[in-house]
């Protein structure tokens, strides 16, 4: 299985984004990034996908 919060933070650092530039340009809640990664949970897929809209990549990609 993914760690989904290791790959945001993958794709925010590639971009030199924060967190919180992160959840701003995705129109994501910065307290649900931060909240997953606190306790090491999974992200759900509607929000993969957000993020991957906000990044303008395919959500295919973000599990590669």
């Amino acid at each position: 299985m993914i760690e989904t919060m290791a790959r945001v933070k993958e794709l925010a650092a590639e971009r030199g984004l924060t967190l919180y530039q992160l959840s701003l340009l995705c129109k994501v809640s910065y307290h649900t990034l931060k909240s997953t990664e606190e306790r090491n949970g999974q992200l759900k897929l509607e929000t993969i996908d957000k993020i991957c809209t906000g990044l303008r990549m395919p959500l295919r990609d973000f599990f590669l």
